[in-house]
């Protein structure tokens, strides 16, 4: 059960709490049967992957946005500028 809270709650910082109730016509967690809860974590996780992918699986989705894209570490920024210099940019990015 625990797992399944955790679930929720970070599903619910992708959609919202309003979502979550919403799928299943309740208006409080508590209110809420197991098999309520499981249906309604699966559609959350169904609108995160599908606003995720809008978002991100376009051209330069991910290399353009600064909350998701990864940086290279600042202990290997010399050998990030060593890599350009001598032709790997796009492997870099």
């Amino acid at each position: 059960m625990k797992r399944i809270l955790v679930i929720i709650m970070m599903a619910a910082c992708f959609c919202g709490c309003d979502m979550l109730l919403s799928t299943t016509g309740n208006t409080t967690l508590n209110s809420m049967s197991q098999t309520e809860l499981g249906k309604a974590v699966k559609e959350l996780l169904q609108v995160s992957a599908d606003n995720s992918l809008a978002k991100l699986g376009v051209t330069n989705g991910f290399y353009q946005n600064g909350e998701v894209k990864i940086p290279f570490p600042p202990a290997l920024k010399n050998v990030e500028e060593k890599l350009k210099q001598v032709g790997f940019t796009n492997q870099v990015n």
